[in-house]
């Protein structure tokens, strides 16, 4: 697949998510591995607590997932 090509396809996926978490969680992710990012490294950062903070409320109430079932739900999300 050529660069235009994977582009195209990029944006493709980018435009089917309606999610408003999940496009964070990916632009996030995308800015971090490029390096433009440093405020997923900021500990200190607003957005940083309030995602700590959440994180902790859902471990506290049981809302956790295996280690299996991540695995699982990944590769589902890598197949599509």
């Amino acid at each position: 697949m050529s660069v235009i090509e994977l582009k195209t396809e990029f944006h493709k996926l980018i435009d089917n998510i309606e999610d408003e978490a999940r496009l964070q969680d990916l632009f996030d992710s995308v800015a971090f591995y490029l390096g433009q990012d440093s405020t997923l490294l900021n500990e200190n950062s607003p957005e940083m607590i309030s995602n700590l903070k959440s994180s902790i409320l859902q471990a506290e109430s049981g809302k956790t997932i295996s280690t299996q079932q991540l695995k699982k739900e990944i590769n589902q999300w890598l197949s599509k």
